[in-house]
């Protein structure tokens, strides 16, 4: 089960279920860690256009730790024929931890999608994205 709404377009509503494959893997060491995650379809949609009936997505991530205080990380992602999202995507972020609940994180992203794939709202056809974000949290 995936919480992606893969069939949002068709009121969720599906033929037939379609089981994936999902694995992950994360190496860890004192003060740096990488992580590896991919997830793909078995079967084609019945419900979806063609080019984008069997997706997959793919997720790298190395995070080196400074001290207690701060992470730093690279990140790599690809993903094919799943809708809206880029075809690969790659950035950098940096996370800020001065006390124990609470962190802000920010980081850069730049993609590219498939060409013809993603339309804006004049229907033209977009090919790259670039993302900035930044995250406060705080737990209680």
């Amino acid at each position: 089960e995936s919480d992606q709404e893969i069939l949002s377009a068709y009121a969720n509503a599906y033929q037939q279920r379609v089981a994936a494959w999902n694995l992950f893997s994360i190496l860890r060491q004192s003060n740096w860690e990488a992580s590896f995650e991919t997830v793909w379809a078995t079967k084609q949609y019945s419900e979806l256009p063609t080019n984008q009936n069997k997706p997959m997505s793919h997720n790298l991530e190395l995070a080196y730790y400074y001290k207690r205080y701060w992470e730093y990380a690279l990140r790599y992602e690809s993903s094919d024929e799943l809708a809206g999202a880029t075809r690969f995507q790659y950035g950098i972020g940096a996370t800020w931890r001065p006390y124990r609940f609470m962190s802000l994180g920010i980081e850069y992203l730049s993609g590219r999608y498939k060409e013809a794939f993603v339309f804006d709202d004049k229907g033209e056809s977009v090919s790259r994205t670039t993302s900035f974000q930044s995250r406060l949290t705080l737990e209680f």
